[in-house]
């Protein structure tokens, strides 16, 4: 599956993932290749992508997904990759999407 995760600022990460973990206003969702096409409200909290070979970790403040075709999109008002946080779990969102909002309320200030 392709996966694209975006903030405002542009593209954070592209790659090629074998599955992709989301937290949606409904609860967690995941998503694996072949899923069936979805568009799903996204709440503050961590984004897991995995890969062949490791896992890519991104909190992110509010936003959506869509899942059409094994293409995946995370689109998100702020994003930062958590992947150097010691456990980037729910607890850590606020420190790791802080300069992401703080950048989002400069540019809507300008």
């Amino acid at each position: 599956m392709e996966v694209e995760i975006v903030e405002p600022s542009g593209v954070i990460w592209k790659g090629e993932a074998r599955s992709v973990t989301a937290p949606s206003v409904d609860g967690e969702v995941g998503i694996l290749a072949g899923h069936t096409p979805l568009m799903a409200v996204l709440q503050d909290g961590i984004v897991r992508v995995h890969t062949s070979d490791d896992e890519h970790r991104f909190a992110i403040t509010s936003g959506f997904m869509t899942v059409e075709s094994d293409h995946i999109s995370v689109v998100a008002r702020g994003a930062t990759a958590a992947d150097e946080a010691a456990s980037a779990d729910l607890a850590d969102v606020d420190a790791v999407t802080m300069p992401s909002a703080e950048r989002l309320a400069e540019r809507s200030a300008a």
